[in-house]
């Protein structure tokens, strides 16, 4: 029977969702990603009721992030209250990246996705999810679960220091790929923008081009 599950992310961690989604779907099951679903301009509070209400699982992707939006507490919040009354909905809280987690979820059993790669990493996720690792989620799970903030600040650090040489504000996102190209290579500069636009490091602009973030850089 097709279940339908909702994921539950804040904004920086989208890539990661869209890896579960990845998962969860090639198991059969609905998803609903607030990135696809949820339209724009609605009623964001519905939105997000239609979608627990809709939904037998909730997976949580937890990262720093996720726990200082004010959105993502109120659907954490909800869940828990709705997994309270009716228990018709299962709770997943995955670890994507180290967190402090708050005292309301320390009852619940996470399941920690951190530093794990490989094979470890995909039958992580097949515990918590059901389903089977297929190559192409396994693929991207380790591509995602490759960088850091650390690692990823290093990039952006140079990325940033060829956009003031060139006195550029902004270049179109085939360039930003080129540039992080020659720091990491050809295959995993896509994936990479892609982390660094959602973790806040890079920014679009209204014309589509790319720019600087305005997430600080922290650099050990």
């Amino acid at each position: 029977m097709q279940r339908t599950v909702f994921i539950s992310y804040a904004s920086p961690d989208l890539t990661w969702a869209k890896v579960i989604a990845l998962h969860c779907e090639t198991a059969g099951d609905r998803v609903i990603l607030q990135a696809k679903d949820f339209l724009p301009g609605g009623n964001f509070v519905s939105q997000i009721n239609s979608a627990i209400a809709s939904s037998q699982k909730v997976v949580l992707v937890l990262s720093p992030d996720y726990f200082t939006s004010k959105w993502t507490e109120l659907e954490w919040t909800s869940v828990l209250a709705y997994t309270l009354k009716c228990r018709t909905i299962d709770m997943i809280p995955l670890i994507v990246r180290p967190c402090i987690v708050p005292p309301l979820l320390a009852g619940v059993t996470f399941v920690d996705l951190c530093n794990l790669t490989g094979e470890a990493l995909a039958h992580g996720l097949t515990g918590a999810l059901g389903g089977a690792p297929t190559n192409g989620s396994t693929r991207e799970l380790n591509r995602v679960a490759e960088f850091s903030d650390q690692e990823l600040s290093r990039i952006i650090c140079q990325a940033r220091s060829f956009l003031r040489q060139n006195r550029l504000a902004a270049v179109p996102r085939s360039s930003m790929d080129g540039i992080v190209a020659s720091i990491v290579g050809q295959d995993r500069a896509g994936l990479i923008v892609e982390l660094l636009v959602a973790r806040q490091f890079l920014s679009t602009d209204r014309a589509g081009g790319i720019k600087l973030g305005t997430r600080s850089i922290e650099i050990s």
